[in-house]
């Protein structure tokens, strides 16, 4: 007993050290205040979220907005307006009434779910599958900030896994995508629009990518991944600007 309690005072003060950190490297509004803002802004017909978690994100879904979460394990902290399936998102997304009830095309998705780079990959797959050009898709925990936190396996409170290998792939292999990091805290996000959803090289070449990228490390500096997009401030302003530059409604399908 006095070895658990041991390695969970050290796992806690970790944690400490990891929110101390996060404090000093994102400052500013973090990825929620973010999502908030572009809730508002661009009013989106529905929206979709793959990661529901304490339902924190999904909350913030104006009224007018037709909400679906996908979570497997969703541990609402409070009411939510919207549908939960409570399903993992690849059984969700092999639903055969899933244009249905999605309301394709999806105007804004939100994925924050598995925390592995190839399942956030095949949920880019999907959501974008269900997307008009002009809809938005977010990602979430693509700058982990130090190794510790990025890796496959859960070993600290606060964990990002390998998502940011997501945000790296989408970069080499899909250069028509529009891709702006936002350096929101705790661990960034990545905004992407111009979408096609009859592309369909990322699902083909799927296994090869996965198998080219499972190896690869967070580099030492761990700005490195990030360093390659275009960059939108976290600021309300900023990204209203942002999101200024796309039509605020696609064409329904």
């Amino acid at each position: 007993m006095a070895d658990i309690a041991a390695d969970r005072r050290a796992l806690q003060a970790l944690h400490q050290q990891d929110l101390a950190d996060v404090e000093r490297l994102f400052p500013g509004p973090a990825y929620r205040d973010v999502l908030g803002w572009i809730h508002d802004y661009r009013r989106p017909r529905n929206y979709l979220e793959i990661g529901v978690n304490l339902g924190l994100s999904f909350a913030l879904v104006r009224p007018e907005t037709r909400a679906i979460g996908v979570d497997p394990v969703p541990n609402l902290s409070q009411p939510v307006a919207g549908r939960i399936f409570k399903e993992t998102s690849d059984v969700f997304f092999a639903r055969p009434d899933l244009r249905n009830i999605v309301d394709a095309p999806v105007e804004l998705s939100f994925i924050d779910g598995l925390h592995s780079f190839e399942q956030t990959l095949r949920d880019f797959i999907n959501v974008e599958r269900l997307a008009a050009p002009t809809s938005l898709i977010v990602l979430h925990d693509v700058h982990p900030f130090r190794p510790e936190v990025a890796t496959r396996d859960r070993h600290r409170i606060f964990w990002t896994g390998d998502v940011w290998k997501t945000a790296a792939i989408l970069k080499q292999e899909r250069p028509d995508l529009s891709l702006t990091y936002v350096p929101a805290s705790p661990s960034g996000m990545l905004l992407v629009t111009n979408l096609d959803p009859v592309q369909s090289s990322l699902d083909d070449r799927f296994a090869e990518i996965v198998a080219a990228w499972m190896p690869r490390t967070l580099p030492e500096n761990t700005a490195e991944v990030v360093a390659g997009f275009a960059r939108t401030a976290n600021t309300e302003a900023a990204v209203c600007a942002y999101l200024s530059r796309f039509s605020d409604r696609p064409a329904s399908a």
